[in-house]
């Protein structure tokens, strides 16, 4: 099994997913590491674009 975890200080608008990790079955967590509050949850499937 293959996994990558990254931190960013300050988030960019896209993240690059690991060669490793494309054109496979992934699952993608964002979690905020600097606030235990979150405004907006997403419950459906974002569309990749």
């Amino acid at each position: 099994m293959h996994h990558a975890r990254l931190i960013f200080e300050d988030t960019p608008t896209f993240v690059q997913v690991p060669r490793e990790l494309q054109h496979r079955k992934t699952e993608v967590i964002f979690l905020t590491l600097d606030d235990e509050t979150t405004t907006e949850v997403f419950s459906e499937p974002l569309n990749s674009q």
